[in-house]
């Protein structure tokens, strides 16, 4: 069932997540794909999805960590592997596996691209996204080797007990 609070081609809901419309224990899994950033209470939003996961379903989640301000409609959060990891704590989720979506480099090489003009972006993507996405995995493994210091962003799965 694919769900945004803007209607929109492809919805099959159009809903708050702070207030699903769904029974408890209704669904075997729910997908947040880069939404947390736009969501005024995501600790709200995160107690929603469990209420409505049934026993031993999952959560996956992706955010980011750095990005540019992108309203859609508004933009609040950025996220930490831990911030991410307590916002499920807190809705009585069980952390299977948590990853970093990038490294160092690609949080330069993002920096770079999401601040050109847009005609300029498409010529600076295909001239160096393949060396920075080299160089970063690498140097930094994208981001989940021991000690590295920072990340692009995160995926989380987290199960319902």
């Amino acid at each position: 069932m694919a769900m945004d609070v803007l209607a929109g081609p492809g919805l099959d809901l159009v809903a708050d997540g702070h207030a699903l419309p769904l029974a408890d224990k209704s669904v075997a899994a729910v997908l947040l794909m880069e939404v947390l950033e736009h969501v005024a209470e995501p600790t709200r939003l995160v107690r929603e999805c469990a209420r409505v996961l049934a026993s031993g379903g999952h959560l996956c989640v992706t955010a980011p960590q750095y990005h540019i301000t992108h309203h859609h409609p508004a933009d609040f959060f950025r996220y930490t592997r831990q911030g991410l990891e307590a916002l499920c704590a807190a809705a009585g989720l069980r952390v299977v596996a948590a990853w970093a979506t990038g490294g160092a480099l690609l949080v330069v090489f993002h920096a770079i691209e999401l601040n050109l003009p847009p005609k300029s972006r498409i010529g600076f993507v295909a001239l160096t996204y393949g060396l920075f996405d080299w160089l970063d995995g690498r140097l930094t493994g994208h981001g989940n080797r021991p000690g590295a210091a920072d990340a692009k962003g995160w995926a989380l799965l987290a199960a319902k007990p």
